[in-house]
């Protein structure tokens, strides 16, 4: 009788494993928009690849290189480009993105 109780048990390190290949990192329930900052390999390799993937919206990028940041956004639909920084951090506290860290 008490090996059928023990063959319809699930050892600890199952459990976790099935819970591990379930789980996903934490998300924001509302993401906020992303405004990039620089247009070069690792955001056309990793970051935007990563953003899609977590579903969170890009909706600007910048990159002080001439046309660099018009060129990837007309490539990957970000709606707004910017030549420099300081456009983009405008641009940003207009739409929200403000820093909120205590720094």
């Amino acid at each position: 009788m008490q090996q059928s109780s023990e063959v319809g048990m699930e050892s600890n390190d199952e459990r976790y494993r099935r819970a591990v290949e379930a789980s996903g990192p934490p998300l924001p329930k509302s993401p906020r928009p992303i405004v990039i900052l620089g247009a070069g390999g690792i955001i056309r390799a990793a970051h935007l690849p990563a953003y899609a993937k977590a579903g969170f919206p890009v909706i600007a990028v910048a990159d002080s290189a001439s046309g660099k940041a018009s060129e990837l956004a007309s490539e990957k639909g970000i709606p707004h480009s910017f030549d420099s920084i300081a456009e983009a951090a405008r641009f940003a506290r207009r739409h929200g993105q403000e820093r909120t860290d205590p720094r």
